[in-house]
């Protein structure tokens, strides 16, 4: 925004003085009066932002909320000199602060030389003109030029007061210094014969601003490698030139076309960075025109909005002209939804479209939106053209549209500062009806458009727009309704449209995303890029459902994470990965710096986290002189918080994450320990309630100022709070923040002990979210089971000890297991810990089976459910995480279908779901589900693995129980394949190993590779289904895991007789090993499975007698389980031979 002068309000035309003038006779009258005392016109406060006007008497605009008051110097008037926003002003004594700027240096070249050649004060002279020139430019672009080197600029875009658009601003002022120079250097040439040439650096990056210096001699500074580096790209800049850095690029490509110069090694700078010269301004208006270069994403949402835009232009066709005004918040899609409109009316072929751009550098600009769309559409005048040829371009312009030339060509070149030549004679008209000629021929030039077809006139940024292409806009919209003529206008919220409420008018607001919008826009950016839930849930949760935000920070992730082509998860869940992109520093700090002194509750509320109370605040500022009442009010109108309640009960919350972010992020260090400090000790001191409900933020505020003891407990409770709310998650997080603190502490029997409290609370949590075999679940138990070792505590040793013997089964490093659990069984009987016993035995009870001891395994189930009584359950479920009754119940399931006891496991099965229920307790109801499907997978009853695999999936995605949800995916995907769409099944039995891939565990993975295979096999894959089962038999050995080697061997016959009946020999020798196997392991189930194989082939090759001997044999042994598939399958069978 230019600082001559502020924009005009159209019907009061006052500018901000010392004094107050009046509209009407000019006279100056005092700040306070509210009527002129010369004529007694009413005096009001127009807004330097928004141009509202305001009662003299008020502190804050009440449109927008910018100051109006109390940040004037000097006068103590309460007003602000012409020309200035407050904002503008160099806070200096204030605190230290972390910005985002875009730094440029200017100097001039051979001045050294030049001085010595000149006078003294001959050269004063003119490096004071050079001064006086950049200067001018500079400030159109409201740049702040920090100090005066010697013949040297050091400026500032984004201090005192960002723009959203900073980096742009200090190139379009780098060029603009250049061509100024041109007009300074064809007088100086002329008068002196002298030449003055500059070279410009521009950087962009984060300093601190504070004050450097002692006394009178301080001044307000940028620090940090960011100034240092665009001060070297100026000294490598060629004379004449204007040189940028690569971060500074980013944020201006597409404006402004570049040359690439290559990298240079700058000194004191580590790497060597690119660097570019920049050429020209583009024609880009707006990012979207640059975006549009690439390939635009389809628009997501905006359905509704789209429908009546497109119903508005129909309406506009038949000669019912409508005006529709589109308001909305920065980066939530305007721009977007208006190009959307004239793609899809584009395709109409009588239609006219014209398109107009407010820009925030011409807000002072005269007719500059629509001078420039004339410039490009109407006159069609290319740039560089001479100026006879430009009036060319005008006189063709008005001679067809048959308007008069003598009276209108002579205001077009007025308009255009074109000179008319001998051709035409100056219009005797006095500047107020040479301007409303002016407007009259314009809106003319727009309207006779819309005789000649149907007109769709879009002008866009309305609150970037000068007092004078308002007036136009108010006359085309009284003469509109007779036009076939569609008008969108765009602008933001501080906007405040003057024309009322109007039959033809329709105003939309574009509102945030929904969540489910926002997660499509993701995916649409990351393309072919797969990025993990969690982060997309991460970006759309911090972006609040803004268009803008949802794409820069989306780009950001997947350049920051990006590894070859593809998305690295490491680390992609941490803060720093989804930290303020660079594109959006400038915007969001810009929205802080309009607050004025109020700032600083909006950085302390922005330490205390997005969600904060009066109550606390006022707790906070106690004692100093700050107004929290009035300075939250300017908050909530400003737009940045949303209030609940009234003071002092009332809360707040950031509208926008990433504006809290950047608030947060403008403290230096030190003072953001300082306020975590003290939001610390406050909620110690006056919020008990917090100690009990939110001990995690009295942890987190602690952390945040560095003091770690007081962290670590805070970290501790909120753990075990969350542990016994079995809130997983946050107990993960709790603990592992005190546990990486702690990590900072000398050892001492005091820590270790402060650890072994940590490793055995988390524990369990670990088991349920990570799954038994994390290699984190071993680490943590390990660690813990020295801790307690070395510090002779052994009342944690049961747990620790349950915890590792289950790693150890789930590992399938079933000798391990079993040593732990004897040594855990042994503990157990010597402190008469029923608890421990069970434990023992559940685990004793899993490796026997992972083993192929079936009837060891039934045993130590079954010891364990006699030791399981219901009020242990909640005991059991803080200490493992889990109910073991349920357990035992439905790890038996398998163990006994191996001993052919079906009808039993039936029995068993509703056992284990109905006790699940009872407790509900969602772990023990998901790991019912799963073992029942397993069972009925063993039973091949494809559609009630079904059934039971969907019911585990949906409380396995809603808890985040991964190991559970890879079971149930994948056998979902076997259910799938049997019921007819092997295809689709092969895929989701993928999808659910690499599920479990991520949990670190190694048992039963031959069985669902098994699974896998046999999906191939009935998808017509038998080579692959062979090749996958060769796999899983490795697996098997290689593991030491051969419970279900039998099944494996009887598939392979299965599949080499599909593929041909030449290899019978070999098939015939894979059913003959499954039922060695079977036997040995006494598994009647899969013994009559593999007998029932045997029996088809030699059926066929005529050995019925052979055939029913073994089959007989297999039959007799089942007592039970005569409705199940195999037995039925075999029975069938025997009654053919």
């Amino acid at each position: 925004m230019a600082k001559e002068g502020i924009q005009i309000n159209p019907y009061i035309d006052i500018h901000y003085r010392k004094n107050m003038q009046c509209p009407k006779c000019t006279y100056e009258n005092d700040p306070g009066n509210k009527f002129c005392g010369n004529c007694g016109t009413k005096l009001v406060l127009l807004c330097p932002d928004c141009a509202s006007e305001n009662p003299s008497d008020h502190k804050f605009c009440g449109k927008c909320g910018t100051v109006l008051r109390g940040t004037a110097s000097g006068s103590g008037t309460g007003t602000t000199t012409r020309g200035e926003k407050p904002a503008q002003r160099v806070r200096s004594g204030t605190d230290s602060e972390v910005r985002h700027l875009t730094i440029m240096f200017c100097d001039l070249v051979g001045s050294t030389a030049l001085s010595s050649s000149l006078d003294a004060e001959e050269f004063r002279l003119l490096v004071r003109d050079y001064q006086t020139t950049s200067e001018k430019v500079i400030s159109r672009f409201d740049g702040h030029i920090a100090q005066y080197l010697g013949d040297g600029l050091l400026v500032y875009f984004g201090y005192p007061v960002a723009h959203e658009d900073d980096a742009v601003r200090a190139v379009h002022s780098g060029l603009g210094i250049l061509k100024a120079m041109e007009a300074l250097n064809n007088r100086l040439e002329s008068e002196k014969n002298i030449r003055l040439d500059v070279r410009i650096g521009v950087h962009s990056g984060m300093v601190v601003v504070g004050d450097v210096g002692v006394g009178k001699r301080s001044e307000r500074l940028a620090l940090g490698e960011a100034t240092n580096i665009a001060a070297r790209i100026e000294g490598i800049a060629q004379k004449g030139t204007l040189a940028i850095s690569h971060s500074t690029l980013q944020l201006v490509q597409g404006f402004f076309d570049t040359k690439e110069l290559g990298p240079h090694t700058l000194k004191g700078i580590s790497k060597p960075l690119e660097i570019y010269r920049v050429i020209a301004e583009t024609s880009a208006q707006s990012r979207l025109d640059i975006a549009e270069v690439k390939g635009l994403t389809p628009l997501v949402g905006r359905q509704q909005e789209m429908h009546l835009l497109l119903n508005g232009w129909e309406e506009a066709k038949k000669s019912h002209s409508r005006v529709i005004l589109l308001n909305g918040g920065a980066g939530v899609g305007k721009s977007r939804l208006i190009r959307e409109l004239t793609t899809t009316v584009t395709d109409d072929a009588d239609v006219r479209i014209i398109q107009c751009y407010c820009s925030p550098y011409h807000q002072n600009s005269a007719f500059h939106p629509v001078m420039d769309m004339m410039d490009r559409e109407i006159f069609k005048i290319e740039p560089g053209s001479s100026q006879k040829r430009a009036l060319a371009h005008i006189e063709a312009f008005v001679r067809q549209n048959n308007m008069a030339l003598e009276q209108v060509v002579p205001l077009f070149a007025a308009l255009f500062s074109i000179p008319l030549g001998d051709n035409y004679i100056q219009l005797p008209l006095t500047p107020e009806k040479k301007k409303q000629r002016t407007v009259e021929a314009l809106m003319s030039t727009l309207l006779t458009s819309a005789h000649q077809q149907p007109l769709l006139l879009i002008i866009e940024d309305l609150h970037w727009m000068d007092a004078s292409t308002l007036e136009l806009i108010n006359l085309i919209l009284k003469q509109s309704p007779t036009h076939r003529i569609l008008t969108v206008l765009s602008f933001r919220p501080e906007f405040i449209p003057p024309w009322g409420v109007q039959p033809h008018f329709t105003s939309m607001s574009l509102s945030h995303l929904p969540p489910s919008e926002a997660r499509t826009v993701v995916m649409q950016i990351a393309q072919s890029m797969v990025l993990p839930d969690e982060v997309i849930e991460r970006i759309v949760k911090k972006t609040d459902g803004i268009p803008l935000f949802v794409e820069e920070l989306t780009k950001s992730v997947i350049e920051s994470r990006q590894v070859g082509g593809k998305f690295d998860p490491a680390g992609a869940t941490g803060s720093a990965s989804l930290a303020i992109p660079e594109t959006l520093h400038d915007a969001l700090i810009a929205r802080l710096d309009r607050l004025g002194d109020d700032r600083e509750i909006a950085q302390m509320g922005a330490a205390i986290g997005r969600e904060f109370s009066f109550e606390l605040c006022d707790a906070l500022v106690a004692g100093k002189k700050v107004d929290l009442e009035d300075g939250l009010a300017h908050l909530v109108s400003s737009g940045l918080l949303d209030q609940h309640g009234v003071p002092p009960t009332a809360t707040y919350q950031f509208r926008h994450a990433l504006v809290q972010d950047a608030a947060y992020q403008s403290l230096i260090k030190s003072k953001r320990s300082e306020y975590h400090e003290r939001i610390a000790n406050v909620l110690v001191d006056k919020f008990a309630d917090r100690l009990e409900t939110r001990p995690e933020m009295i942890a987190h505020h602690y952390t945040e100022a560095g003091l770690v003891e007081d962290a670590i407990h805070y970290w501790y409770q909120a753990g075990v709070r969350s542990s016994r709310r079995f809130e997983n998650i946050e107990t993960i997080a709790h603990l592992s923040k005190g546990l990486e603190l702690m990590s900072s502490m000398p050892e001492s029997p005091e820590r270790h002990g402060k650890e072994l409290d940590f490793r055995v609370a988390l524990g369990p949590a670990l088991i349920v979210i990570r799954g038994y075999g994390s290699s984190d679940v071993k680490i943590n138990f390990s660690k813990a089971r020295s801790l307690s070792m070395k510090l002779g505590r052994e009342a944690e040793m049961g747990q620790i000890l349950w915890g590792l013997s289950v790693n150890y089964v789930v590992n399938a490093e079933y000798q391990n297991a079993l040593d732990s659990s004897r040594e855990l069984l042994k503990t157990g009987k010597e402190t008469n810990n029923r608890n421990s016993m069970l434990c023992a035995h559940l685990n004793m009870g899993g490796a026997y089976f992972g083993l192929a001891d079936f009837e060891l395994a039934t045993k130590h189930f079954n010891l364990g459910s006699d030791l399981y009584s219901l009020d242990q359950h909640e005991e059991q479920v803080a200490l493992f995480g889990m109910d073991l009754g349920v357990f035992c119940l439905a790890f038996n399931l398998h163990s006994m279908w191996h001993l052919g006891r079906h009808d039993r496991t039936i029995v068993r099965r509703d056992e284990a779901i109905s006790l699940s229920k009872k407790l509900d307790h969602s772990f023990s109801w998901a790991l019912s589900y799963d073992y029942a499907c397993i069972l009925h997978q063993l039973r091949r009853e494809p559609d009630l693995v079904q059934k039971y695999a969907e019911a585990a999936k949906v409380i396995c995605e809603k808890n985040k129980f991964i190991y559970y949800l890879g079971w149930a995916t994948i056998l979902g995907g076997w259910a799938t394949a049997s019921l007819g769409d092997p295809g689709k099944g092969i895929s989701e039995i993928q999808k659910g190993l690499e599920v479990l891939k991520g949990t670190d565990g190694r048992r039963s993975l031959p069985y669902y590779t098994t699974l896998l295979a046999e999906a191939y096999w009935m998808n017509g894959e038998s080579q692959v289904g062979l090749q996958t089962l060769t796999k899983a038999l490795e697996l098997a050995r290689q593991i030491n895991e051969p419970w279900w080697e039998a099944e494996i061997y009887r598939l392979k016959g299965v599949m080499l007789l599909s593929e041909s009946i030449n290899k019978a020999d070999e098939a015939e020798s894979s059913f003959q090993t499954a039922l060695n196997i079977s036997k040995k392991q006494k598994s009647i189930s899969l013994e009559l499975r593999a007998a029932t194989s045997m029996s088809r082939l030699w059926q066929e090759q005529s050995k019925a007698k052979k055939a029913k001997e073994l089959l007989s044999d297999s039959i007799t042994k089942h007592t039970e389980g005569f409705d199940t598939p195999d037995y039925k399958d075999a029975q069938q069978l025997l009654e053919k031979l």
